[in-house]
Formats: structure tokens, sequence, C-alpha cells
């Protein structure tokens, strides 16, 4: 009884500690289309999450004046999606990515990051770019992937937010 008690407090303890970490958490919903190597086209949807990496910032105050807020620049990237090939709209393919993207300032580029990228029927493997554009509303992948059956070579992953589209056909 008393070792339950101490689990159930530990787990209550990490859980509150955590819940600003959690309201950190940058969750999109996105549509996508992928050109996977020598395999014909998908489109599916997909969850891509952002975990801001390391503690947050303190804003800093000069004087009396304003005080500066800083932000996270680096951010542990993951997504999983379904999707539909193509050429055989009955097979459906399960695709993920995990990886690291940094806070950039290249014109319209606002992050940018090195991902490992895979996917499952085909089942492949390989390591992507990854470039968001327009405040994280529009993600571009160029990568190469090994496939199975020698289908290997270069993708190109392109994904929008749901809400985004969502927000055209409101107005």
């Amino acid at each position: 009884m008393r070792y339950r008690c101490r689990v159930a407090l530990l787990l209550t303890s990490v859980v509150l500690s955590s819940a600003t970490e959690l309201r950190a958490l940058e969750p999109s919903w996105r549509l996508h289309a992928a050109f996977p190597a020598q395999w014909p086209p998908t489109l599916g949807a997909g969850l891509v999450l952002r975990v801001p990496l390391g503690a947050a910032p303190e804003p800093t105050r000069a004087g009396s004046g304003p005080a500066t807020l800083h932000v996270r620049n680096w951010f542990l990237h993951t997504s999983v999606a379904v999707a539909l090939n193509t050429a055989d709209v009955d097979t459906p393919m399960g695709y993920g990515q995990l990886g690291l993207v940094r806070r950039v300032h290249l014109g319209p580029i606002d992050r940018a990051g090195l991902l490992a990228a895979g996917s499952l029927g085909p089942k492949g493997i390989g390591p992507a770019l990854r470039f968001e554009a327009f405040n994280g509303v529009v993600g571009i992948q160029p990568g190469w992937m090994w496939f199975e059956g020698d289908h290997d070579g270069p993708t190109l992953a392109f994904d929008i937010s749901l809400a985004f589209i969502g927000d055209i056909f409101r107005r």
C-alpha cells in the first residue's frame, strides 16, 4: 500500500511539474503530399508536434523600460501521418519523422532542420531537410530515402496547416 501511494505521488508530481511544459507544445494538424523516390505520389493528413527544447528564458528589463521577451530557438520535431498512394488508393501508408528544427530568419523561411523520415507501405527510411515558412504554416522537406525493392532515391514532401486552410474558407 505504501509503495502504491509513493508511486501515485511521484506520478502526480511529474504531471503537475510538466503541465507548464505541455502548454509550450506546438501541435498542428496538416494536409500533406509526398513524392517518395520512384513510388507514386501520396496524399494524406497527419499531426506535426514541435516541442521547445531547454528551459523557458526569463524576460530581461533594461532600466525602467519595457521587458524584452526571449524565445527558445531549438525544437524537437515529430510527425505522424496516414496517406493514400495515388496509384493504389486501397493501400494506406504510414509516414513519420523525428529530428531537430531551429528558428532561423531567412526571408519567408522561419525554421530549418534535419530529420529522419520513415514510411510503412512501402518500407523506407532516410534523412531529410525541413524548411518551414510563414510562421510554420507551410513545410517543405527534400530528402533521400532507401526503400524496399531498390526504389532508392530523392523524396520531396509538402505540408500545410489545416487551420490555415480552414481560415481561408471562413472568410
